[in-house]
């Protein structure tokens, strides 16, 4: 290694370290991941552009089918509290809790580029032989130290009426749609195509029972690539009250006029990730093209978007 590579090769570390310590010394202690085919976990760490620019040149070093690991020079202890084991608490969408270490950093190959992902991930004991390629399987969340958590899982059923590209055919291809969404979507997004919504039940208050929520949005994707979205999130009972929702993202103005915001929401669960005794909600964000995951937090009354897991598209 040259002494510039060399001096570069430092201060990458020296950034990547900064920006896992700032994250150790957060109040909230959890990650985002996912538990592969082979049933190991993976977590996402920070994206950095000097962590992304690394794993990109790693794999143009050694370019790497879809799926496979490529071990990093990072040490996994950089991105936790000092002095902590590196033994997480792993709950996933099926109901399982184990508690695993996950004591190396890895990149995963991609098929394409534009389908990055997290540049790198906690990787779980196991994953370190040549050539160990990493399926996704199911969404996994991790604690530390470990905790077992209570995931809230959104109803299955998030369903969608419409999608009738003339205005004329709207209402009738909607007829199946309960009255309270339409009336919440027609004020904000009148010129919508799709409205859709889903239940769930989410502990907004410590020490209080689970509350019902509705999930409730719309898309107006009339003009192609406009791509108009709107996403609410109410109390149940509310619905018809008309209160003022709990979260609202849009009317996007489209991808032209704002491609982050343009979304279409979908409700995964409600997990209290912090230890605070309120959960989060954890949503599903689904783009012109790709997706990533959303985490709400109550603050003053209002759900805010508290973290982002990495975008996964073209």
């Amino acid at each position: 290694m040259s002494p510039g590579a060399g001096i570069r090769a430092l201060l990458l570390l020296c950034g990547l370290v900064g920006a896992s310590a700032a994250q150790a010394q957060g109040a909230a202690q959890w990650w985002i991941g996912f538990v592969d085919t082979r049933n190991h976990a993976f977590l996402e760490l920070p994206a950095t552009r000097e962590a992304c620019a690394a794993r990109e040149a790693a794999l143009k070093r050694a370019p790497q089918a879809a799926g496979t690991l490529l071990a990093g020079a990072l040490k996994p202890e950089a991105f936790v509290p000092p002095g902590a084991r590196l033994l997480f608490g792993v709950s996933d969408l099926r109901g399982r809790y184990v508690e695993r270490v996950l004591p190396r950093v890895a990149a995963i190959a991609r098929a394409d580029e534009r389908e990055q992902g997290a540049c790198w991930y906690l990787a779980e004991a196991g994953t370190e032989p040549t050539g160990y390629i990493a399926e996704e399987d199911t969404l996994a969340i991790a604690t530390l130290p470990p905790r077992r958590l209570a995931l809230r899982l959104a109803s299955g059923d998030w369903r969608s009426y419409g999608s009738a590209a003339q205005v004329d055919g709207r209402f009738a291809a909607m007829e199946g749609a309960p009255a309270a969404w339409r009336a919440r979507v027609e004020k904000l997004l009148p010129a919508y195509t799709q409205v859709y919504g889903q239940g769930f039940s989410a502990v907004l208050e410590k020490g209080a029972a689970p509350q019902n929520l509705g999930l409730i949005g719309a898309i107006d994707d009339g003009k192609g690539e406009a791509y108009n979205t709107l996403n609410l999130i109410l109390r149940a009972d509310g619905e018809k009250a008309g209160e003022a929702p709990l979260y609202q993202s849009g009317p996007s103005g489209g991808v032209a006029a704002n491609r982050a915001g343009s979304f279409v929401a979908q409700a995964v669960a409600a997990v209290d990730l912090d230890g605070d005794g309120v959960d989060e909600i954890i949503l599903r964000a689904r783009y012109f093209s790709g997706g990533n995951l959303k985490v709400l937090k109550l603050v003053n009354g209002a759900l805010m978007e508290i973290r982002q897991s990495a975008y996964e598209g073209e």
